[in-house]
């Protein structure tokens, strides 16, 4: 609601597959609910073991900006945090 405005994060980092709703899924609605002002712009990190090509292009195409594959090393994570 507009009195109490949702917490706005600057980076999330989004698993692909989670229960109830996957991350392809979550992503698609967040980009909506930011595209149609009801929540501030923020960077959306996947987080897939699926590194299938086909895999990659459909989680870029619902939103992420970039793409960490699991395991995830601590550089990885590092020019992530940096980048976004």
């Amino acid at each position: 609601s507009k009195n109490n405005p949702p917490q706005s994060y600057s980076l999330i980092i989004m698993d692909y597959q989670m229960p109830k709703m996957n991350g392809p899924q979550c992503c698609q609605q967040l980009t909506q609910l930011q595209t149609d002002g009801e929540i501030p712009r923020q960077t959306i990190v996947g987080h897939t073991a699926y590194c299938a090509e086909k895999d990659l292009k459909f989680f870029r195409n619902c939103g992420v900006a970039d793409i960490l594959a699991k395991p995830v090393s601590e550089e990885e994570l590092d020019r992530i945090f940096k980048l976004w």
